[in-house]
């Protein structure tokens, strides 16, 4: 191979790796920027929705934060490596439950935006009407949790707390799921915490 031949593709090779890198710069950049701005962004004027959404991004990072051995986080890893499973998963379940309950009993909350769109639909679905929204027929919305809610409303008729509750449950049942994936990709006091 000629020394001009392999001046080139080093040259490439050097230009296509920093194209590379500037990609995975600018990616990164905009995917930390758009995690960071969601929240505010989907809160709108509702400081509750805005908090709740940083407390999730906080609580990702702390578990990327337990991924480096602290002597705290070590200790409180021992302490939820202690409570056997059965009390474990009670224990979540109950805790979620508690405190999307409080949450309920505490804010008053005005639906707007697409929750307020998938109570309607759930209402009119349960009603026979089908899926009609605040302008019409509106068959873009997906039919998982309006079919749930329309499923309370059958059986409560239009009893928003109801759903509310329904709701608190899924979320609770979810916590637990997220649990259980954790675990796929963590040790057990990580998948845990």
């Amino acid at each position: 191979m000629s020394t001009d031949n392999r001046t080139f593709r080093s040259k490439l090779s050097l230009c296509l790796r920093t194209m590379c890198a500037a990609m995975i710069f600018v990616f990164g950049f905009g995917l930390i920027a758009s995690v960071l701005i969601f929240p505010v962004v989907k809160g709108w004027s509702d400081w509750l929705v805005v908090l709740s959404g940083y407390t999730v991004i906080l609580a990702a990072l702390v578990l990327l934060v337990t991924s480096v051995r602290l002597g705290w986080v070590h200790r409180f890893e021992c302490m939820l490596r202690a409570i056997p499973q059965r009390r474990f998963l009670i224990a979540l379940f109950g805790v979620s439950l508690v405190l999307r309950l409080l949450g309920i009993m505490i804010f008053q909350v005005e639906l707007y935006g697409d929750p307020a769109q998938n109570e309607l639909m759930a209402w009119n679905v349960s009603q026979g009407l089908g899926y009609i929204g605040y302008k019409g027929p509106d068959p873009h919305w997906p039919p998982g949790y309006v079919l749930f809610a329309a499923a309370i409303y059958t059986l409560t008729g239009r009893f928003p707390i109801a759903l509310a509750i329904a709701n608190c449950l899924l979320d609770s049942l979810t916590t637990v799921l997220v649990y259980y994936l954790a675990g796929r990709f963590w040790d057990e006091p990580k998948a845990r915490l």
